[in-house]
């Protein structure tokens, strides 16, 4: 019976563990990433013989790797390098949970290494506020140049119609002006 305009179950349901926060469509492919290992090497095995760490964060990293180079489909499955990425992580962290893992991951890095890293990168980001627009597989992968960007629209008229009319992997030689950008 709802009090107050709220219902009871609300005030509950709240407090508990959200799964509304998770994307059913990554879920899913997750799942198929799950399903291809279960039926590869039996389904929950991490939870029975003990999996080591470093082989399942080189799968998440290979997969990482893969789809940062371009590569966003797994050959050998047909899924989404990035879902597999996760599975391998769900592997992992299920098998900790469960107290069915390796520990094989290096020593740990001493905190005043992170400490420098920290402070280095506030250096250099002070040093270097304006960054320059970085070269990305939209932009450069295609051959397509949106003289609209930042990098290119600085180019004098004559540059800019040079690159335009620039087919695919052409070089373009710039004037000195505009090498200076």
């Amino acid at each position: 019976m709802e009090q107050g305009g709220v219902n009871p179950k609300d005030a509950l349901g709240s407090a508990k563990n959200p799964h509304g926060c998770i994307s059913r469509a990554v879920l899913a492919e997750v799942g198929l990433a799950m399903m291809e290992g279960a039926r590869k090497y039996g389904r929950h095995n991490y939870r029975v013989s003990p999996v080591r760490a470093e082989v399942y964060n080189d799968a998440c990293n290979r997969h990482v790797d893969a789809w940062w180079e371009g590569e966003d489909i797994d050959p050998d499955s047909g899924l989404h390098h990035l879902s597999k990425a996760i599975a391998s992580l769900f592997v992992i962290r299920d098998a900790i949970i469960q107290g069915c893992w390796y520990d094989d991951r290096p020593p740990k890095t001493p905190p005043e290494h992170w400490e420098y890293i920290k402070k280095a990168t506030t250096g250099l980001l002070e040093k270097y506020p304006e960054s320059k627009p970085p070269y990305t597989e939209k932009e450069h992968g295609q051959g397509v140049i949106d003289i609209d960007h930042p990098r290119h629209s600085r180019y004098c008229p004559e540059c800019q119609e040079a690159i335009l009319n620039a087919k695919d992997g052409e070089a373009v030689l710039v004037c000195g002006e505009c090498t200076k950008l």
